[in-house]
């Protein structure tokens, strides 16, 4: 047996279905506004101060918050200057290591970003070492370690507040094994997680 469907077009029909979408348009954009004054209320109410901080990079993630409409925080870095005497972010100074200590302390993120630099515990760094005087290694491990290790107390002071914090460094780098990593990964609902950087476009 053959079925004969008959295919007409509801004007009416076709305008309520017209208004429905643009209704779910407008309450999907409206979720989202929603949401983040919802979230904003939420921290202010908790004394914090933003919903994203970043160390060892520029503005960043700051900046793409600020586009979301997210409310940004600092971005501590050898590019971005201390406002109070107009110099560099350089955490080789144990006293700029300080300060953001206190600042993260004090002006707290939601979620705070930290993201060292990894030459020192990189693969690609080990082969350089076979031609390095063990000084000269000794040296390059020093320095990665002392950056690794004030990122690491950042990050407690992150759970101590109860706040988050996101910690950036290649997959296979030696940077994991270290003590002072290994510790935090240790601690209550902190994992580790491996993104895909393909995925991000970041290759």
């Amino acid at each position: 047996t053959n079925d004969i469907f008959e295919i007409s077009f509801d004007r009416a029909l076709a305008k309520k279905m017209g208004e429905w979408d643009d209704g779910v348009q407008r309450k999907q954009d409206a979720s989202w506004d929603d949401d983040v004054k919802l979230m904003e209320d939420a921290i202010c109410q908790d004394g914090i101060a933003s919903h994203v901080s970043e160390m060892y990079s520029p503005p960043r993630i700051t900046s793409m918050a600020s586009k979301l409409g997210l409310i940004p925080g600092m971005a501590l870095d050898l590019t971005t200057v201390d406002e109070d005497d107009g110099k560099p972010w350089d955490f080789n100074d144990a006293a700029k290591r300080r300060k953001a200590k206190r600042l993260i302390t004090k002006r707290r993120a939601l979620l705070l970003v930290v993201s060292p630099m990894c030459a020192a515990f990189s693969q690609l760094q080990n082969m350089n070492f076979a031609r390095m005087s063990e000084e000269d290694v000794q040296r390059v491990k020093e320095y990665g370690l002392k950056h690794l290790e004030f990122c690491m107390e950042l990050c407690r002071i992150q759970v101590d507040q109860g706040l988050y914090f996101l910690h950036e460094h290649p997959a296979g780098a030696s940077s994991w094994k270290e003590e002072c990593v290994k510790q935090v990964l240790e601690l209550p609902k902190v994992e580790r997680v491996v993104g895909n950087m393909c995925a991000f476009g970041m290759l």
